[in-house]
């Protein structure tokens, strides 16, 4: 994975469009509005599975913006997934037979399932798919990679590394790549999935030795281009209606890090950086394409990154003034990456430094 989605992301099993002016898909008679919300604003962290080892990261939010999926210690120095409703707080998802780790890597629009991966002791060896019926199941499928990056809206189809798998069918495809570097093997890695499960977004190698592009998969992948300057992307998410991808680009020889969105009558395009912040990753995007989450920093040293959103008109706003124009006070919190967002976009989870220091993953929701 690129050292600034790294960055943005903390992984663990290691070391821890249409708009008035082109870009955003506008919602004009449609609103969708998030079950949590009841008309008023909330921002609190999302706590810990063991009060002994704080630290949870790497949530992500369900389409009415109910259930939270992440990744939390439960000893020293060992993860396990986690689910998070607002009424039962965050428990424990378990591990797979014989393993003693385990991180969520998705969870899908109803809420039902989880996905992510297992393994013992930091290494990563197993795909898991979770449902409260069923517990945490491996995915008995050679051809399914160790991970689990996207499921759609009704937990029937997952991605993750090169393939796309489809609950029941016993089918599991592979992705393909947009070429191979000279004299190399060619690679992709997947990164999310629309809310039918029919389109697929990550990045690839090219046929130019070290550079990858952002794709969209849709039987077949279709390389996305690059934002301009930079020379090579990275997709990160897709909305839930397909129509929007976002991710970020960079030049090969640089850490300068450009958010960008694609669509079909844009293109790829560029989104603004907040004020002092020039170096942006946009890392998901609600149903329709209207709201972007990720992070931005001031430096390329993969420090000091601030959450982020980009509205419907492609405007920056750090999460923390998001909050504070809300009425909300997130005084002693460092909110350093939005990683998912809600259908409506009300609905923002993250990763940050709480007031006692410790990494803990938080939930903005919006009125």
């Amino acid at each position: 994975m690129d050292a600034y989605r790294e960055a943005a992301m903390t992984i663990f099993f290691g070391p821890t469009a249409r708009t008035a002016s082109v870009g955003f898909a506008i919602l004009a008679s449609l609103i969708l509005v998030d079950a949590a919300q009841a008309g008023t604003a909330s921002f609190a962290g999302l706590g810990f599975l063991n009060a002994s080892y704080p630290s949870s990261t790497n949530p992500y939010v369900n389409a009415d913006g109910t259930v939270v999926a992440g990744t939390s210690n439960y000893d020293n120095g060992r993860s396990e997934a986690f689910r998070w409703t607002l009424s039962g707080g965050m428990v424990g998802l378990g591990f797979l037979q014989s393993k003693n780790e385990s991180a969520a890597g998705a969870i899908s629009g109803n809420g039902q399932v989880v996905g992510g991966s297992g393994g013992t002791n930091e290494v990563n060896d197993g795909a898991f798919r979770w449902t409260d019926a069923t517990g945490m199941e491996p995915i008995n499928d050679q051809r399914v990679a160790a991970n689990i990056v996207g499921i759609n809206r009704n937990g029937s189809v997952f991605t993750g590394d090169e393939i796309r798998w489809v609950k029941g069918t016993n089918r599991a495809e592979q992705l393909g790549e947009i070429g191979a570097p000279n004299g190399q093997n060619g690679f992709s890695l997947a990164a999310g999935i629309d809310s039918s499960g029919d389109y697929v977004v990550g990045y690839s190698s090219t046929t130019t030795e070290g550079q990858d592009e952002a794709y969209l998969w849709n039987g077949g992948m279709a390389g996305l281009g690059f934002p301009p300057s930079d020379t090579m992307s990275f997709a990160n998410g897709i909305s839930g209606d397909s129509k929007t991808v976002v991710g970020y680009g960079r030049p090969m020889t640089s850490g300068e890090t450009t958010a960008f969105y694609w669509t079909t009558l844009s293109g790829i395009q560029p989104l603004s950086a907040p004020a002092g912040l020039p170096y942006t990753v946009a890392n998901a995007v609600n149903e329709h394409g209207t709201i972007i989450v990720g992070c931005a920093t001031a430096n390329t040293e993969e420090t000091d990154y601030q959450a982020i959103m980009w509205n419907n008109k492609g405007v920056p706003k750090t999460i923390a003034s998001v909050a504070a124009a809300n009425g909300l006070s997130t005084t002693g919190w460092t909110l350093t990456c939005a990683t998912s967002v809600s259908a409506s976009g009300k609905t923002i989870v993250g990763n940050g430094i709480d007031p006692d220091g410790y990494n803990e993953a938080w939930i903005l929701q919006l009125p």
